[in-house]
């Protein structure tokens, strides 16, 4: 929602309406049938002049709109020019410190799970050019890379920065080159189940999103952009293992075969709600499916789910782990560290999933 596109469109916005009150309409005044409403060509964004009764006053108003547009758009360019200006800047110093600091990147394999850390690396220069480096606010500049790296402060100094992205399929769905060690064997009416459940979450989103703003429910987020994250990680889970959700997890509950008339008694608290209506809207759990309730309080899932875990490794002969799932802005919450402690050292079968939230 923060893109640039919509920031210059409500730009222009601002433009045609300081355009459109340079000469006030008196009351009384009645506007001609001849006139005509100055919009732009984006959906949903109706811009519109006022007291346009001549064609004269129509023509005079669209210069002032248009020139006012054009200055708007250098305005904007400028200041993208200037943030680009600013990330060469903060590479270049980021080069100059390690320089500085005697610190000697060299190539090495990426680090796997269980190995040993060795000599400094670098990151390898992405294929591509330009499309090789991500674009995100909080880490302009960052290479992606198919590698799956564990970057140790104590051996691995200067960490690269920004760190690099991890990717396997690029902005169009293509295997990026080098990431096929790492794609998952999925078959094709598991890939289609998937994406059915995807866009069921996102329908259920727009119904019940509305309904929230309408005012017939109190409470509800949506998990537009997420639904890859929650449906991924749950199918990869056998039904036995443990979900402990957060807001934005509808659908893994689908996934484990809650139905939307569930969520939906869950939602508007009815009297078929299993919870009674203790619960805010979206708080969905199932015994049953073995998904712990959502909890209004930010992080205490994260405790709850080494507890489960910590069970699941003292009852010999179960294969069962337990997922958790939390923002990063939830990561500063004091159980957040503290579940973590709690899994390293009793060795808890619990996965801890942070998705950007």
């Amino acid at each position: 929602y923060n893109s640039p596109f919509r920031t210059a469109m409500a730009g222009m916005a601002r433009a045609v309406q300081r355009a459109a009150s340079r000469t006030p309409v008196p009351p009384s005044r009645p506007i001609a049938p001849s006139a005509r409403a100055i919009s732009l060509s984006a959906p949903r964004m109706p811009l519109c002049t006022r007291g346009l009764s001549t064609g004269a006053e129509h023509i005079e108003h669209a210069v002032g709109a248009a020139a006012d547009l054009a200055a708007e758009n250098e305005r904007l360019k400028l200041e993208v020019g200037a943030l680009r200006a600013q990330a060469v800047q903060a590479a270049a110093a980021g080069a100059t410190f390690a320089r500085r600091s005697g610190a000697v990147a060299l190539p090495g394999p990426a680090i796997k799970p269980g190995a040993e850390h060795g000599a400094r690396r670098r990151v390898p220069e992405p294929p591509g050019g330009e499309a090789g480096y991500s674009m995100f606010v909080g880490a302009p500049r960052s290479r992606f890379t198919p590698e799956l790296a564990f970057w140790d402060p104590s051996a691995d100094e200067p960490l690269p920065s920004p760190m690099p992205c991890f990717r396997l399929i690029d902005d169009v769905g293509q295997v990026v080159p080098g990431a096929e060690a790492w794609l998952p064997d999925l078959d094709r009416a598991l890939c289609l189940r998937m994406m059915g459940a995807m866009l069921r979450v996102s329908e259920f989103d727009k119904v019940f999103n509305q309904a929230q703003r309408q005012g017939r429910i109190a409470f509800y987020l949506t998990s537009r952009g997420e639904e890859a994250c929650s449906i991924g990680s749950a199918a990869a889970l056998s039904d036995s293992d443990w979900l402990l959700p957060q807001y934005r997890e509808l659908g893994s509950a689908l996934w484990r075969g809650m139905s939307f008339t569930e969520i939906a008694n869950q939602a508007t608290a009815n009297a078929l709600d299993p919870a009674r209506g203790r619960q805010l809207p979206l708080h969905f759990g199932s015994r049953q499916k073995r998904i712990v309730y959502v909890k209004s309080t930010l992080g205490t899932q994260l405790p709850h789910a080494a507890g489960i875990g910590y069970r699941a490794k003292m009852m010999k002969g179960k294969d069962q782990v337990a997922l958790t799932y939390f923002g990063e802005g939830c990561a500063s919450e004091g159980d957040v560290p503290s579940a973590f402690n709690i899994a390293a050292v009793h060795g808890c079968p619990t996965i801890f999933f942070c998705r950007n939230n």
